[in-house]
C-alpha cells in the first residue's frame, strides 16, 4: 500500500489498529494535498463539544439533537458539492453528505449520544438515538448531484462484474445497467464511524476516476477496504484494477502489485488460471520484449509474497525461474542461466521441461568451465543434489554424463600420482554408478582409464592385472576397437 507519505500512513496504521475517531479524522486531511495543523483543528472543535455540551445540558433528546444540528450547520456548513472533501469544510465551507455526516457523528461521539449512520444507494445521513427516539440528522437532499458517476464508468463496471460471473445471466438481462449499479456499488447497511472514514477514500477515488487517474483512485479504493472492508470496496478493486491491466498490459511497475492485490480475492471471481496467465503476460512484456530483469524481479516479488495458495505459487515461482533461465542462456550468461534453471527445478523437480533445461544448460556451463577442474568438486556436488530429487538424472545426456565423468576424472589424477588404490577406488565408483544403458559420449574417457590402468599394471611385469582392467573396461565398452586391440596383445 503506498501513501501520500510517512506521516498519513503513520496515521492510516494508527486508525486501523485503534479506530480512533481523532486518528480517522486526520487521516481525512491527507485527500488534500495542502498542508493542515491538525492540532490546532483539534482544539477548535474541542472548544465547540464544550459549547454543545453547556448549551444542551438538561434538554430532551430532540431538543438536543436540534442544538447540535444547527449550531454544526451554521458554523461549519455554506455550500454543497459532490466534489467536496473532509477538509473543504475548513478551508472554505463546501460539504456534502458523507463529509458532514462525518463531521456530525464526530461531535455525537464527543458527546456520548448514541447514533447510527446509515449509508443508503445515493445518501449518508445519521439517526440519533436509534431504536427510541429515531432522530434522523439529514444533511441535504444530494439526489439532484451526487449522479457524478459517469455512464461508462456504471457500464463498465457492471461489464466487468458479469464477466467473471458475480452478476448471473437472467440478473444482467433483466435488470437496467442503472439498477445494477446500484445494488453492486452502493452499501445500505447500518454502519460505524470507521465506514465513514472508508466510504471517504471510496469517495476520493470516484474523483479520480472522473479525471482517468486510475492509479490514484484504486489506492484509494485499497485504503477504503483496508478500512471497511465489505463487497463494495472489492468490486470496485476487482473493476479499477482490471481496467489499468488491460489497459497498460503490465508496463508500469504498479501494474504487478495490482494483480498481487487482485490474487486475493479468489471468492469474488479471481481465479488461479487468471493470474497465472496474467504472470506469463508480464513474462512476455517485461522480461521478453523489455529485458528488464529488475521490473519483472519485482512484479514476481509483489505478487509471490501476496499468493497463499500453494500451487498457485508453486506455478509461477517455477515459471519465472524457467523464463529467466532462457533469458540469460540467451545472452551466454551460463552462471545466472544455471542458478535460475536450478530454482525452476527445486520448484517442481518432477517436471521434464525443467530437467531436460537443466541438463542442457548444465552442459554449456560445464563446456564454458571444462578447463577450471577447481569446479568439479562442486558441479558434482550440485548433480547429486539434483539426483536426490529426481533420480532419472542418470539418464540425462550432460547431467548422468559429468556424474560419471566426475569418477573418471578423480580416478585419473589419483593414477597420475601414483595412489593406486585409491584410483581404483574412484574407478569403482563410476562403474557402480553406470547405467543399464551406456551412451557413447565418454567413450573416449572409459577406454582411456582402463587403458591407463591396464598400462601401469603391464609396465610392472603384472600382465594378469593389466588384462584385468582391460576385461573390466569391455563389460562397458565391448566393441571398442582400443580395448579390443589391448586386450588381444596382452
Amino acid at each position: 500500500m503506498k501513501f501520500a507519505n510517512t506521516n498519513e500512513e503513520k496515521s492510516f496504521k494508527d486508525f486501523i489498529d485503534t479506530k480512533n475517531i481523532n486518528s480517522g479524522l486526520k487521516l481525512l486531511f491527507y485527500s488534500k494535498n495542502e498542508s493542515f495543523n491538525f492540532d490546532s483543528i483539534e482544539n477548535v472543535l474541542n472548544k465547540h463539544i464544550s459549547v454543545l455540551k453547556n448549551k444542551t445540558t438538561d434538554l430532551s433528546e430532540k431538543k438536543k439533537i436540534r442544538v447540535i444540528y444547527d449550531y454544526i450547520h451554521n458554523l461549519f456548513f455554506d455550500k454543497y458539492s459532490y466534489y467536496a472533501m473532509f477538509p473543504d469544510i475548513f478551508i472554505n465551507k463546501t460539504y456534502n453528505c458523507l463529509t458532514a455526516s462525518i463531521l456530525y457523528a464526530y461531535f455525537l461521539e464527543k458527546l456520548e449520544i448514541p447514533y447510527e449512520a446509515r449509508l443508503s444507494n445515493e445518501h449518508v445521513y445519521l439517526l440519533a438515538y436509534p431504536g427510541s427516539f429515531n432522530i434522523v440528522m439529514e444533511t441535504t437532499n444530494p439526489l439532484s448531484e451526487i449522479s457524478q458517476i459517469t455512464e461508462k464508468f456504471k457500464k463498465d463496471y457492471i461489464n466487468q462484474l458479469r464477466e467473471l460471473k458475480l452478476i448471473s445471466q437472467d440478473e444482467f438481462s433483466s435488470l437496467s445497467v442503472n439498477d445494477l449499479f446500484s445494488k453492486y456499488y452502493f452499501q445500505e447497511d447500518n454502519v460505524k464511524f470507521y465506514d465513514l472514514i472508508g466510504s471517504h477514500y471510496l469517495n476520493l477515488s470516484s474523483l479520480y476516476i472522473e479525471k482517468f487517474n486510475y492509479y490514484e483512485a484504486f489506492k484509494s479504493i485499497c485504503k477504503s477496504h483496508l478500512i471497511s472492508p465489505y463487497y463494495k470496496t472489492i468490486y470496485s478493486i476487482i473493476v479499477v484494477g482490471a481496467e489499468i491491466i488491460q489497459k497498460n498490459q503490465y508496463l508500469k511497475n504498479e501494474d504487478a502489485e495490482i494483480l498481487a492485490i487482485l490474487s486475493r480475492f479468489t471468492d469474488y471471481g479471481i481465479s488461479n488460471e487468471m493470474v497465472y496467465s496474467d504472470f506469463k503476460t508480464i513474462t512476455q512484456n517485461q522480461l521478453m520484449e523489455k529485458n528488464d530483469t529488475l521490473m519483472y524481479s519485482a512484479s514476481y516479488n509483489s505478487l509471490i509474497n501476496s499468493i497463499n495458495d500453494t500451487n498457485l505459487k508453486s506455478d509461477i515461482s517455477h515459471y519465472y525461474f524457467k523464463s529467466l533461465s532462457l533469458h540469460y542462456l540467451k545472452l551466454s550468461d551460463y552462471e545466472n542461466a544455471l542458478s535460475s534453471i536450478e530454482k525452476a527445478f527445486y520448484t517442481k523437480s518432477d517436471n521434464v521441461e525443467s530437467l531436460m533445461l537443466l541438463s542442457d544448460i548444465f552442459g554449456a556451463y560445464f563446456s564454458k568451465y571444462y578447463e577450471n577442474q577447481d569446479n568439479y568438486d562442486e558441479m558434482y556436488e550440485r548433480i547429486q543434489k539434483y539426483y536426490l530429487l529426481n533420480n532419472e538424472i542418470k539418464n540425462t545426456k550432460t547431467l548422468g554424463s559429468f556424474r560419471l565423468y566426475y569418477w573418471i576424472y578423480k580416478s585419473n589424477i589419483q593414477l597420475n600420482k601414483l595412489n593406486i588404490a585409491e584410483a581404483d577406488k574412484y574407478l569403482s565408483q563410476f562403474e557402480k554408478l553406470l547405467p543399464s544403458k551406456q551412451t557413447s559420449s565418454l567413450s573416449f574417457d572409459i577406454q582411456n582409464i582402463y587403458i591407463k590402468f591396464s598400462m601401469y599394471y603391464y609396465k610392472k611385469y603384472n600382465n594378469k592385472k593389466a588384462k584385468e582392467y582391460i576385461s573390466r573396461g569391455l563389460k562397458i565398452l565391448p566393441d571398442n576397437y582400443e580395448l579390443n586391440r589391448h586386450f588381444k596383445a596382452l
